[in-house]
Parts: structure tokens; C-alpha cells; sequence
């Protein structure tokens, strides 16, 4: 089940050494995490199209690239 859609359109995709890293990606629910959230009656807390809190990935082009320490958004 998908939860979010990440749009990478804006994002640099420039390495740094063997990494890759696609800071802060809009995101928004999908209708398939809506539908997992939802109430009875069919209203959900989590609206598919809403935006949830920006994604960062950092994607290895080699096997032995360190890739950085996951940071917790408070």
C-alpha cells in the first residue's frame, strides 16, 4: 500500500561523493492512506491531496557509500 506520493520534480539531484540526497520532497497523502485512516461514514483525518511534512532521501550510487543518519522532524 502506498501511504504518500513524493514529487522529486524540484529537487537537486547532484551526488556528493556516492550519495545522492533529494532534500526536503513535498509530499501528500494517498487515497489509500485516507481510506486507512477514515472513520465510520467514510471521513478521514488524513484528506488524499493534503500536504504532509516535506520527505528527505538520500539514495546510495554505489554499495559501499555511507549513507547519512535518519534525523527525526520534531
Amino acid at each position: 500500500m502506498r501511504f504518500a506520493e513524493l514529487d522529486p520534480t524540484k529537487a537537486d539531484w547532484t551526488p556528493k561523493g556516492e550519495v545522492v540526497t533529494l532534500a526536503a520532497l513535498p509530499a501528500k497523502p494517498t487515497a489509500d492512506r485516507a481510506a486507512l485512516f477514515a472513520a465510520s461514514g467514510g471521513v478521514s483525518s488524513c484528506d488524499a491531496g493534503l500536504a504532509l511534512d516535506p520527505v528527505t532521501v538520500s539514495l546510495a550510487l554505489d554499495e559501499d557509500a555511507v549513507l547519512p543518519t535518519a534525523h527525526r522532524h520534531q
